[in-house]
């Protein structure tokens, strides 16, 4: 069902949007061409942003619940693994930023056996974070990517879906 006010997505400019909820005169919004979930209107102040997302009520969108989560992106990776896969070529290390519930590092982690693939995740949320931690059995931060830092570098940088 499309919002009636059809906001725009940022990601792909299409007017296509549902609404999910308000929240402190905030729409949380998902685009039906992209599958974006964006916030309207975007507040200015950062800090604000990572505050909201890493305190989201789950049991009011149970799309959101790990579980869930995880359940989609089981789907959605059994589509896209492959042509992730191709284009890492020898990479050593990889950050995944906004790993979600961690199916893509879950992934990684048992295509290059032994660790010998580096894998970080960042997830600002802290069920999806934990849900991580445990199907990826790697790192996964809870810090925004603006304040992240790591003492080495990173072969492939990625920020799927």
């Amino acid at each position: 069902m499309s919002n009636s006010d059809e906001k725009r997505c940022p990601l792909c400019g299409r007017r296509e949007t549902e609404y999910y909820f308000t929240e402190r005169g905030h729409d949380l919004v998902a685009c039906e061409t992209c599958e974006l979930f964006f916030i309207d209107p975007y507040p200015g102040d950062t800090e604000e942003v990572h505050e909201r997302v890493s305190k989201y009520k789950y049991e009011k969108l149970k799309v959101a619940a790990p579980e869930t989560h995880y359940s989609a992106a089981k789907r959605y990776y059994k589509r896209y693994y492959p042509l992730i896969e191709e284009e890492l070529g020898n990479a050593s290390s990889i950050l995944d930023i906004g790993c979600g519930t961690g199916r893509l590092l879950e992934l990684l982690g048992q295509d290059y056996p032994g660790n010998t693939l580096l894998r970080i995740g960042i997830e600002l949320n802290t069920e999806r974070a934990a849900f991580a931690r445990q199907t990826a059995q790697c790192d996964i931060y809870e810090t925004p990517v603006e304040k992240f830092t790591y003492p080495g570098k990173f072969d492939v940088i990625t920020m799927v879906n």
